[in-house]
Formats: C-alpha cells, structure tokens, sequence
C-alpha cells in the first residue's frame, strides 16, 4: 500500500491505544514515522511506501523553533547573519539525526512476521512544492547515509537491505543543468556502491498515468489512477489486495516445446490465478476495521468507525489486484532453445 503519512502526521494518529498528536519537530516525525511504519507492516502481508515529502514541513519548523530559541537566548542581541548560521547549524545536526533514526529504526525494529518492515522510500523533488527547499536536504542526507551504509556485528559497513529507496528524475535533477543536479550525482554515487536508489522518470510517468507522478507499492506494483468524488486522484492511502504469479518456465517445461499444449496450459493456469485472486478478494469482503485499526481506523488506509467494513475500499478501482509472471527468458529457451 501507499501509507497516508501525511495525514497521519497532520491530524495526529493512535497506536497500542494511544493518541500519537501531530510531531512539533523533524526529529519527532522521523520517530513517528518509523513507528507508523513497523505497525502497518505488522498488520499486512506485502510492502509499503511512504513519500518522504511529507517530513519537510516538520523540518521547517524545526528551523523556525531553533531561529526563535537562539533569538530569545541571546536578548534579540545577534546580527541576521550571525542568527541564521547559528540556526542552520542546530538544523543539519537535527536532520542528520532525524534521518539516522529512519535508517537504524527500519533496520532495526522487529515486525510481528519476524523481520524488518518491507519499505520503501519515495524521494521526489516537486517543483510545486512549498517545502521544496527543506525536502531537498532531506533527499541528500538520505542518500549521504545510504551511501555510508550501516554498521554490521563486525563494525563493517554494509548496505541495508530497507528501506527501498526510489529517486524520481524529473526536468530540474536530469543532469542537464537543473538545479538538483547535484542531488542526482550523488544518487548516482550511491547507486553505483549501494544498488540503491532505483530510478523513476517523471516525465514517463506522467505520460502513462494521467500527468501523475506517484511512487511505486514496493518495489514493483502500480496503483492505477482514481479519482475521488470531488475529481482529485488520490493515490496515498491506497492499496493492492493481492498478487498472484504465473510461472512461465513451469508451462515451458510441462509442453516440452509443444506449442499448442503450451497455449492449452497457459489457459489453464491464468483461470486458477484468476480464481486464486477472486479468493483473496472475497476473502477481505466483510472485515471489519477493527482487524487493522492502523490501517483502517487511524489513518494508514482510511479513518473509519469501529466495526465498519472495509468493502467500499475494496470496489470501483479503489484498491487494485495484481497478476504477475515471472521467467520469460527461460521459456523462451525451454520452448524454442534460443
């Protein structure tokens, strides 16, 4: 699913039955965020991802609490100069903490399946953004830490496996000259050491969903473009029910070559995925909120009352249902040995 981060830190949220308000600092949001993370991925089957966008508000008031701090400290005696060097050096120890905290939390936290959340992170650069500025150091010092890697038992540093991370090219980072070009290389940097971030174009994505730029489900899966009841798409807080993959080397080497067979089991195959996906979705008809209050109740999802269903989410494109298949190079060679 694509977590609704933004409202959940915005409006406030409620985990283990608490009342988590909206965070007064970047620091704060970092730790919450992380804690929204390990509780949808301890109440769902496949990955999420969240669009780290959503922090640079709370960076910017990290700024505005540290301008007005040093101001009040010194008597409103300190020249403009010397109060923004002051407070943008309390800033990048704030962000750089704030960012370690969603790398060392994600690896470190334990989900109730026994490993570390599958997330990913969303990094896009919007020109309409009114927090571009603070989201673009955010961006750089994720990739900075991702490039330095993780710490294993040994003292080595190694890279992470989580969270994801997704970098989105668009006109202004396109290494033509842009302003964010400099982000770029050092994604690029990180890349080449890390095999991390993967790479989005803006442009091509606008093109195939309706001039939307949104992230991916994971690592793979797309949501496809739905509008709400005012005409705004909407693609946080939206999700897939499920995925089933056809193996394709399988039916390769069952027709041995045999094209006709072969096309006699495909069929046969898609209508079990096809009934193996209907039995996921019948299977999420008529469960109530309550199984997932995170999901469901608090905001991840959606904000709906104690034992409501979830079945209007589940209907009208809203959520997606995925078919995939794995192996076309190998039933190439199985089926025409080349």
């Amino acid at each position: 699913c694509l977590i609704n981060i933004g409202d959940m830190l915005d409006n406030g949220t409620v985990m283990n039955g608490k009342m988590i308000e909206s965070p007064k600092s970047f620091q704060v949001a970092c730790t919450v965020m992380t804690q929204i993370i390990a509780s949808v991925a301890s109440s769902q089957y496949g990955g999420q991802s969240v669009d780290i966008r959503h922090l640079g508000k709370y960076l910017r008031k990290s700024y505005e609490k540290f301008k007005k701090s040093i101001k009040e400290t010194s008597g409103g005696n300190i020249d403009d100069e010397t109060l923004e060097r002051l407070t943008n050096e309390r800033l990048r120890y704030e962000l750089k903490g704030g960012v370690q905290t969603i790398q060392y939390q994600i690896n470190t936290l334990m989900t109730t399946n026994g490993q570390s959340p599958f997330v990913t992170l969303f990094l896009n650069l919007q020109e309409n953004d009114p927090y571009l500025k603070e989201n673009a150091m955010i961006v750089e010092e994720i990739l900075r830490q991702r490039l330095q890697g993780i710490k294993n038992d040994k003292g080595v540093y190694v890279t992470p496996a989580f969270p994801k991370l997704v970098y989105v090219l668009d006109e202004h980072n396109c290494l033509k000259g842009g302003k964010y070009d400099y982000i770029t290389r050092l994604a690029v940097k990180c890349s080449a050491k890390r095999m991390y971030p993967d790479y989005i174009s803006a442009k091509k994505m606008r093109e195939n969903y309706e001039g939307n730029v949104f992230s991916p489900m994971g690592c793979r899966s797309f949501l496809s473009p739905w509008k709400d009841e005012n005409g705004n798409y909407k693609f946080e807080g939206r999700f897939n029910q499920g995925v089933v993959s056809l193996n394709l080397p399988q039916i390769g080497i069952v027709a041995k070559g045999d094209e006709q067979k072969f096309w006699k089991l495909l069929d046969e195959r898609l209508e079990l995925c096809f009934e193996a996906l209907m039995c996921r979705h019948n299977a999420l008809k008529g469960i109530k909120s309550d199984v997932s209050p995170v999901h469901w109740q608090y905001g991840a999802i959606a904000r709906l009352g104690k034992g409501e269903t979830i079945d209007k989410y589940l209907e009208n494109g809203y959520s997606t249902i995925s078919l995939g298949y794995i192996g076309l190079y190998e039933l190439t060679k199985l089926m025409k040995g080349v």
